[in-house]
């Protein structure tokens, strides 16, 4: 080994010169390890690879008892050594150790870097992974003539992925490159001269995609974007299918897409390179025709593969310079100061200061960066949502760094500290428990922290180390402290081995015992989602801020319950110490230069309809019906009408480099979460500026108020025959809610919405929430009121008639809603409280559950009434936007607008799911555009993504698809868009009347400023809405527990409906094909439980005779066996520690199927789904 380590010093140049002192130190360094590693190495042909010091490798036997096995390198447990050798756990024996490493190459890496970077800090003492080449490891997606590791446990879908045989590596015939060529002289010729820009814009056949899933990368050249799925060629030369959200890292034109795309067709199959095509449509097809197929699928293949060698050989390459050059000590440099916040790096920006710009343009040299950030997830956290366009990563902060390497030394040694935190763990849960018990559920909520002593600081390194295992989500990087809560569990003792095993997969057994822990410990409340925790969100400031202004409109007693909250916060890295935008005293605009050019609407009444609780209120409708004179043939085209959308007009008081509008960019939107909310703009400012429009009080003599106003005059046909976009005065606004409007277009029947109010006086606490005093009910309407409402609702249903008719179509599954009653006990938890803080009694809520349907055959859920109105009028005023854009930009390029869109369904074959989808136009309901959730799932036909840009663009949902596009303009109170979209707007009126338009020091509305806009747009949004979600789906799944819990059981309105509806009237949907899950060996399917509201996963055991046909069928699948839309009953067997519900077959209610989808001619075969 010692001549290995030798050779290899030898060949990488290093330098021998050092002076005497440090010579001799790390000779003493040497000797004292070699005899050690020697012996490992001999006896058992590999020792620990993450030792960072020479106590540690000696310490071989306690690393075997937690779990580490020295092995040798056979053939016959190839695939295990690789597996453990990803971990971390095991080293090749023809490797040096890392500490050997650090002794060989220690001066010659700090030589190197005093060459290029004056006073730049000594290596770090860390060991990072960067040995030989990263793209050796197997979290790379490059292994050199290995198999790719696939792990027992991974849940991948067999369908998606293959058997364990399609990772060997084929014997590739090449044509472009045999095995005497040099692969790099042809680089440029496979990789074309320019890889092309970053990011998902412009995502075609050809690209290079890095896939990242459970642990797990592969890498692969796309040949189709199919829905938000990605069709890719794989090294191996498979076809794959993805979804959009594991692409991790993207590189253009890799590939000639014409050869792309033809390495895949849909009607032909050929699993390997050297397997033979079969034909899925038609078994009768000549060989000649097969064997053409063949070639073509062959050649464009082997193509791709030969793309994936060359760059992965490139890719080797650069590693070896980014070594050279010290990428093993980019978090000393990139740390941030402040021990207590973490740091930022981009792969871009990590290779502009290790090698210079010019490198930095190199997308193979900025990938392999990435690839060698991603191995070292200790220290570089993955930002999931900027990973695609940047590879951007959060550098962990010292102080979380330092706890992570603490805990792992006290871990392994059993130290005092480990066994002071379990006794103290364990007498916390042990009280929490018996508290839980002898509570009286129908107690209001109460935190309490029964004579808990105050976490040390050792706890709270603990304590840190959990909430980062906690709140990694995706598991795009290894977890390498995993083990840590397993051992405190197992010390512990008091949990269910047997129970967790059923309800933990072993992927997430560490992620979810933390969870666990973390709410037996008092410090994650019961009914939060860990996804608040997340980092990358950024929400510490914001919520601190939130916190202290809603607190001074408390009383007393709710301020002290509030205090527990806000204490806990100065626990977080990164909380602001400085005042908030409310507390300074911040200059608005003295005047709004487009006052002069307003409209006044006069006593026009402007209706403005939205829930009863709503505080954000951005928008009112009105109407002018007109009178039509009879045409020349003695008809009357009567019916016209002006309708107006007036929108609250925020920028009359702000410009767009406004301390405010600058905190509004950051924020982009508002953040609803059950409970609380967190508001784009300040509270105190819409309020004090009355932004927001209406009255708080119905019956007030109303003021005038700012508005943009988008105005369109209507025909009978839906025909917009011109139109008006204008700066506005409204005066006379009339507030009033869905539910009253829904009564005056449909009658007094009675909604079918169904609502359970649960703890003390939810009911009257609910009641007192609607906001009586400014909403008007239905007998305060005067009848002028109905007939303008009921006139609006003609309308609006002529609009979307109009739109059915040019194409639009969607589906929506409504999900269960929590109205919280104001608590500050149940507000959002993001710090750790000083002392355990333990929940007793119930919060008072209200969950608000879907329609009670009886046929679900021919049901499109959607939206009431009054709801579809307003969002067709709101929808007429985006696409006005667009009719304004289009006739104004011509003549003023500096007009921009930030436009959604979204194209129409990918179709895997356009002849067959052309006929499939006018056949599913038959069943849309005219009146809402929406189809059957269950019949657009049983066709298997797959939306697009929807996107942004600056160019109008057809929307296929909507029924979009003319020259104007659409953009968002009416919630300017609660998304950032909307607002700078006024302001693109107002400025161009300014710039036609010749009047200065507004400030903009900070080049918001530039084309730079609207590219970044529209950027953050697609990459940001989605994060807080999927958050939004979780932390309803989290309360949702709290009631749920309670109320399935004998000992915790909460009282209930209609209890006895409501526990038989849970106990013996479930149902699920199913929504997919059922999925092998590898991990468990059980058939599991996406479902829909139509009386909860909730998507589930149903699981069973063994496949049985309803679904066994469908994924057993090996001569091609029958479309009577497909179990898609079929109903089953079913009973909620757990529900996780992601708050996710799983189910089993009620058996005692299994008697017969129904299908929740009516006869369809189907078109195509099933073999064309995926």
């Amino acid at each position: 080994m010692l001549k290995k380590s030798l050779r290899r010093r030898h060949l990488l140049g290093y330098s021998t010169h050092r002076s005497g002192a440090e010579s001799a130190n790390n000779q003493n360094e040497w000797n004292s390890f070699l005899s050690v590693s020697k012996q490992l190495i001999d006896c058992y042909g590999t020792f620990y690879n993450r030792s960072t010091s020479l106590q540690s490798s000696q310490k071989w036997e306690q690393l075997k008892s937690e779990g580490y096995r020295p092995v040798r390198h056979s053939k016959h447990d190839f695939r295990w050594w690789e597996e453990e050798r990803k971990r971390g756990r095991i080293q090749p024996d023809h490797e040096p150790s890392i500490p050997l490493q650090r002794s060989l190459n220690d001066n010659h890496i700090k030589s190197q870097r005093a060459k290029s970077s004056a006073g730049f800090s000594a290596p770090q003492t860390r060991q990072f992974n960067t040995f030989a080449s990263i793209a050796k490891e197997a979290s790379s997606p490059f292994n050199h003539g290995t198999p790719r590791v696939i792990r027992k446990n991974s849940p991948d879908i067999m369908d998606v992925l293959g058997d364990a045989a399609t990772f060997q590596i084929p014997d590739l015939e090449y044509t472009t490159l045999d095995s005497d060529s040099n692969s790099l002289s042809i680089l440029s010729t496979q990789l074309g001269a320019s890889p092309g820009a970053k990011g998902i814009r412009g995502l075609k056949p050809g690209s290079f995609l890095e896939l990242r899933r459970t642990n797990q990368s592969e890498a692969g050249i796309l040949v189709r974007v199919q829905g938000n799925g990605v069709i890719y060629v794989s090294r191996s030369g498979e076809i794959r299918l993805s979804i959009l959200d594991n692409v991790m890292y993207i590189m253009h034109n890799v590939v000639p897409e014409d050869v792309a795309s033809k390495a895949f067709d849909e009607d032909f199959a050929m699993e390997g390179l050297n397997d033979t095509v079969t034909s899925i449509r038609s078994p009768e097809i000549s060989s000649d025709v097969l064997s053409t197929h063949g070639e073509i699928l062959s050649s464009a293949r082997k193509y791709c593969c030969h793309a994936l060698r060359a760059l992965e050989i490139r890719a080797d390459h650069c590693h070896s310079i980014l070594t050279q050059a010290g990428s093993y000590n980019l978090y000393e440099r990139f740390k941030n100061p402040d021990p207590s916040k973490p740091g930022h790096l981009s792969s871009e920006q990590g290779v502009r200061y290790l090698l210079g710009l010019k490198h930095a343009e190199n997308d193979i040299m900025v990938f392999a960066l990435h690839q060698q950030l991603m191995a070292n997830a200790d220290m570089f956290l993955a930002i999931t949502r900027e990973m695609r366009d940047d590879s951007s990563f959060l550098v962990q902060s010292l102080n979380t760094l330092d706890a992570l390497c603490t805990v792992r030394d006290w871990m392994t040694h059993d130290s005092v500290q480990l066994n002071s935190f379990v006794d103290k763990c364990k007498a916390i849960i042990e009280s929490h428990r018996r508290t839980l018990k002898a509570e009286n559920a129908d107690s209001p909520l109460n935190i309490i922290s029964n004579g808990f002593s105050a976490w040390t600081q050792t706890d709270l390194m603990f304590i840190e180390v959990l909430r980062t295992i906690a709140i990694n989500q995706r598991m795009i990087q290894e977890q390498p402290y995993g083990t840590i809560v397993a051992k405190i569990l197992k010390m512990i003792g008091l949990y269910d081995s047997e129970a967790m095993s059923e309800t933990w997969p072993s992927l997430t057994f560490d992620r979810f015992g933390a969870i666990a822990l973390l709410r037996d410990l008092g410090i994650l409340p019961a009914w939060q989602s860990v996804g608040l925790w997340d980092s990358d969100l950024n929400l510490t400031n914001r919520v601190a801020e939130q916190f202290n202004i809603v607190t001074k409109s408390l009383d007393q007693s709710s301020q002290a319950r509030a205090s527990f909250l806000t204490k806990s916060l100065s626990t977080l890295p990164g909380t602001s110490q400085n005042p908030s935008l409310t507390q300074m005293k911040i200059d608005i605009l003295p005047k709004d230069p487009i006052d002069s050019l307003r409209y006044d609407f006069g006593d026009l009444p402007v209706y403005i309809i939205d829930d009863p609780g709503a505080q954000e209120l951005d928008d009112g409708i009105s109407i002018e019906p007109i009178d039509v004179p009879p045409s020349q043939n003695g008809s009357s085209d009567d019916g016209h009408a002006w309708i107006h959308v007036h929108v609250a007009d925020p920028t009359s008081c702000l410009d767009p480099s406004h301390p405010i509008s600058l905190r509004a960019c950051s924020y982009l939107d508002t953040l609803y979460l059950p409970g609380f909310s967190l508001p784009m703009l300040p509270s105190k400012l819409i309020k004090t500026h009355r932004m927001t429009l209406g009255s708080d009080d119905k019956f007030a003599k109303p003021l005038p108020q700012k508005t943009l106003s988008f105005s369109a005059k209507i025909n009978q046909k839906g025909d917009i025959l011109d139109y008006k976009v204008r700066p506005g005065w409204i005066k006379n606004t009339k507030q009033v809610t869905y539910k009253v409007v829904s009564e005056v277009l449909d009658g007094s029947k009675s909604s079918g919405r169904r609502v359970i109010h649960i703890g003390p006086d939810a009911e009257q606490k609910f009641e007192l929430e609607l906001n009586t005093h400014r909403n008007l009910s239905i007998d305060e309407l005067e009848p002028k009121d109905r007939l303008h409402l009921q006139q609006l609702g003609q309308f609006a249903k002529i609009l979307t008639k109009r739109r059915v008719d040019d194409g639009a179509m969607g589906w929506h599954l409504p999900i269960a809603n929590v109205s919280i009653c104001s608590d500050p006990s149940a507000w959002p938890s993001l710090g750790i409280p000083a002392i355990p803080h333990i929940a007793t009694g119930t919060p008072s809520l209200s969950i608000i559950l879907p329609d009670k349907i009886e046929n679900l055959k021919n049901h499109a859920w959607g939206m009431n009434s009054a709801q579809a109105l307003v969002t067709e009028m709101m929808l007429m005023a985006g696409r006005l936007a667009g009719r304004f854009y289009v006739d104004h930009h011509l003549h003023d390029q500096n007009f921009l607008l930030p436009f959604r869109s979204q194209p129409s369904p990918a179709l895997i074959d356009s002849s067959q799911n052309e006929e499939t989808l006018r056949e599913l136009r038959k069943h849309i309901n005219p009146n809402t555009g929406l189809i059957s959730p269950f019949h657009f799932q049983k066709a298997r036909i797959m939306f697009m993504p929807a996107v942004n840009g600056m160019d109008p663009m057809s929307h296929f949902p909507l029924g979009i698809n003319d020259q104007y596009g659409y953009c968002k303009v009416t919630s300017p109170l609660r998304r950032y868009s909307d607002l700078v979209s006024h302001w693109q707007i107002k400025n161009t009126i300014l710039r036609r009347e010749g009047k200065a338009t507004y400030e903009d020091k900070c080049k918001i509305l530039s084309l730079k400023g609207m590219r970044d806009l529209i950027d953050r747009l697609d990459r940001d949004n989605k994060p807080f809405v999927t958050l939004s979600r979780k932390m309803n789906l989290s309360w949702v799944s709290y009631i749920l527990r309670r109320l399935l819990s004998k000992e915790q059981r909460t009282k209930v309105e209609n209890e006895l409906e409501t526990m038989d509806m849970l106990e013996n009237g479930l149902t699920a949907v199913i929504l997919q094909d059922p999925v092998l899950m590898r991990f468990t060996n059980r058939w599991s399917m996406k479902s829909y439980v139509p009386e909860l509201g909730l998507r589930a996963s149903l699981v069973v055991d063994e496949a049985q005779d309803w679904f066994a046909k469908w994924v057993h069928a090996d001569d091609g699948k029958k479309l009577e066996d497909d179990p898609v839309g079929l109903k089953v009953p079913v009973k909620i067997a757990f529900i996780n520690q992601e708050d996710h519900i799983v189910l089993r077959i009620d058996q005692t209610r299994f008697n017969t199927l129904e299908t929740t989808v009516p006869d369809f001619a189907w078109k195509g075969t099933p073999s064309q789904f995926f």
